[in-house]
Formats: C-alpha cells, structure tokens, sequence
C-alpha cells in the first residue's frame, strides 16, 4: 500500500513526498509515460544535496515556492527562486544548495518510454525561467493521485502534468512589448553599468516599470535577473582592462562599476575562478559572457 515516505534528507515537517508502490515497476496501462513521484522540500540555508543520474530514469520538475538556492547541472549552475519553473531529464544529475533561510520548492516526477520525449517536445530552456506563483492545487491533485491509483486517476495525473506545463509556458510567453523593454533595457545596461550608482532600481526608474516585472520579462528573455546581467556586464569591462591595460586594480574596479574593491576581487574570482592579478598574467579567465 502506497504510504507517505519522511526520507532522511528532509529537515523540515513541511517536508513531505509520495510514490507509486514499486517505482522501478509501471502501470499495466497505456499511457504517454507514468507518474512516479511529487513531494514538497523545505531547506534550510547551506543545505547542499548531491543527486546522480544513474538511478534518476524520470523527467522531474520543480517550482519554487519561496526563498532561494542553487542547481548545478550538466547544462550550467542556476540560481532557483520563488516562481521559477526548472525540469531535468531522465539520467540527469544535479547538486543542489539552499540561499536562503528556508528555501521551499514543489516537485513530481514521471518516467516510462516517451517521458524524455514528452518533455523535450515543450522546448524549455534547461534553465529555471521565470513561470509566477506556484500551482499548488495541482501538484497537490498529483500526490492525492498517487494514493488513490484508479485507471480515472492514473489518466488524470497525466493530464495535470500537461495542465502544470501549461501554465509555466503561459507564464514564459512574452507580453506584447516585453522583447522591446528587454532591448531597451540591456542597451541601458550596456551604457552605465561602468556608473557605481546604477543598479536594479535605476534601471526600473528609467524604464518605468517596477522591479518585479523587469525581473520578470529578464528571467523569460534571458535566463538571468536584472543584477546578475549587470554583474556580468561589469565582469566582461574589468576582464577587459585587466588584459589590456596596466592601470591598477582599485582604478579598474572604478572604471567598470565596482565601488567596493573587496566586493569587486570577490565577483571577479567567482565568475572567472581566478583573481584579477591572475588573469592579468594569462593564468585563467574565460567562459561565455551573457548576450549582448
């Protein structure tokens, strides 16, 4: 009998997960793949999972409820946050990290035959992008599911997995003038970014939109938010000026929007594992910058 499972990584009692008996076996019914599993996790800041792929064969998506922490994956390392819509494909290993005080995310699993295929037809990035408030309703209706296991309920949770993709596709269709405040925003980054005092706020000033929908529209167009943009921006000017002039650090820092020197030798050596001493030798630097 299908049973509510309280598995040893979870911290929390709002932690909570439920499966198909016998996962490793599927239902003797014909569908386009199966439902396997959906739960809640709720960590706590610094918690670092480490999941491999071996003995994943299931597509899982995940859907930030609150807070914020960090996925490391074979397609690049993504900060995930409430509202964001992020999925993984059978196989698939991951490394995840709590950022937060509590960092609350739904999940559910599918697997069989076509579940791979499935997934891919929907053409989602492979980063988390920005989907809105999490459906909640939903994947409680999943894990009801699980415990019921009638032919009406194994064919309705198929059906709600394709309502949830719904709605975070909705979400990532862009509004009519989205792609224009994108272009209009990135040029303005482009332009002051080397300006200590420009940030998130000054560019939602300019633009006159709040912050939450400039987060929005940037996490859909792009992938990234609005400072992580801006951050890259500032790495790619110092990068430049480390490699090809002599002016000192605390003159670079200045020159490419850095008012903290400590702040700007801490970003500079997470974005290119290196310091900016080491990169002007040639030692290291390198990687793809955001687009432009």
């Amino acid at each position: 009998m299908l049973h509510t499972n309280v598995h040893s990584w979870y911290t929390h009692s709002t932690s909570f997960g439920s499966a198909r008996p016998s996962v490793e076996n599927l239902p003797r019914l014909a569908l386009p793949f199966y439902p396997r599993s959906c739960g809640c996790f709720d960590y706590e800041r610094g918690f670092r999972r480490e999941e491999s792929g071996r003995q994943k064969p299931m597509v899982h998506l995940f859907w930030g409820v609150k807070g914020r922490g960090r996925f490391e994956t074979m397609y690049g390392t993504f900060d995930f946050r409430e509202g964001d819509f992020f999925y993984l494909l059978p196989f698939d290993s991951w490394v995840s990290e709590s950022c937060s005080s509590s960092w609350i995310y739904r999940w559910l699993t599918f697997d069989g035959e076509s579940a791979r295929t499935f997934m891919e037809s929907y053409r989602i990035p492979h980063h988390p992008i920005a989907a809105g408030r999490c459906p909640e309703r939903l994947f409680d209706e999943f894990e009801q599911g699980l415990h019921v296991r009638t032919v009406f309920e194994w064919r309705k949770m198929v059906a709600l997995v394709c309502d949830i993709l719904a709605h975070a596709v909705e979400c990532r269709e862009p509004e009519p003038q989205a792609e224009k405040i994108v272009e209009i925003a990135m040029e303005r980054c482009r332009l002051y970014h080397s300006d200590p005092a420009f940030n998130v706020n000054a560019l939602a000033e300019q633009l006159q939109l709040s912050r939450v929908t400039l987060f929005r529209i940037f996490r859909v167009a792009l992938g990234v938010t609005p400072s992580e943009y801006i951050t890259e921006l500032r790495c790619g000017h110092a990068l430049e000026l480390i490699r090809g002039t002599s002016l000192s650090m605390r003159e670079i820092a200045a020159r490419s929007g850095f008012a903290d020197r400590t702040y700007f030798f801490r970003v500079i050596r997470k974005r290119f594992n290196a310091s900016p001493r080491e990169l002007r030798m040639g030692r290291a630097g390198g990687g793809a910058l955001l687009p432009e």
